[in-house]
């Protein structure tokens, strides 16, 4: 399935962060989300301590292979968020492999896009994310438009996610405003914050994709997937 597809198929589709430590857990742990209610999974591959190229592009290969159900593949830049720093280089290789593989996806921060354009930007993939993190600074209103609009304008992109620190109600109108366009590329926001209330707000508004932890999460404010899974279960009912 594509990415595309799989965004169309509901009003919002349920994403579950794996850090990958160690693939055997990880790949147990995704079989788990999805017995428990996920849509997809992502695995987090900034997370593994490998950095010789070939052992890592083994790992990547063994998830790809044995987990064939919906998946994102990410490797976050540490600057956004990610837990270790992956050399470029070798982010650009994996993402090589991962090329038009069914029900694989990846995450490429719009920085790095930007960085890297040339080696990128023919590459095709079953889904494709562009995505901005917003960790230490919030945006303001014009920030966040730009970004969409930069975002939205690269080559096969599906989903465009931007995640920013949100302290006030103020903050979360800023991120809402720019999930109001309906047509595809589709949009994604995530507030982060401990005010869980504010992470259920942007699925009921037209954001596409909701993260929710399993044990652990990645990001501020994930909510468990238990209570993920029982929220979209009631908006279904309402409708």
């Amino acid at each position: 399935m594509r990415l595309i597809e799989l965004l169309s198929s509901r009003d919002f589709v349920i994403a579950c962060p794996i850090p990958v430590r160690n693939v055997e857990i990880a790949l147990d742990k995704a079989e788990r989300a999805l017995g428990e209610g996920a849509d997809l999974v992502e695995f987090r591959l900034d997370y593994l301590t490998v950095i010789e190229s070939s052992e890592y592009i083994e790992i990547v290969k063994k998830i790809v292979s044995e987990f064939t159900s919906p998946k994102i593949i990410t490797i976050r830049e540490k600057s956004e968020g990610g837990f270790r720093e992956i050399p470029p280089l070798l982010k650009i290789e994996t993402l090589n492999m991962l090329q038009n593989i069914d029900n694989t996806y990846v995450d490429i921060e719009l920085e790095f896009y930007k960085k890297y354009v040339n080696s990128l930007k023919t590459l095709s993939f079953a889904g494709l994310i562009i995505s901005k993190h917003y960790f230490y600074e919030r945006p303001t209103e014009r920030e966040l438009t730009i970004t969409l609009n930069e975002a939205l304008r690269v080559p096969g992109v599906d989903l465009v996610k931007i995640a920013s620190i949100v302290t006030s109600e103020r903050d979360l109108l800023d991120l809402l405003k720019i999930i109001s366009r309906k047509e595809r590329p589709y949009i994604a926001v995530f507030p982060m914050s401990n005010n869980k209330i504010f992470r259920l707000i942007p699925p009921l508004l037209g954001s596409k994709l909701m993260f929710c932890s399993l044990d652990e999460g990645t990001a501020p404010g994930q909510i468990p997937l238990e209570i993920c899974t029982k929220f979209r279960e009631f908006v279904e009912t309402l409708k």
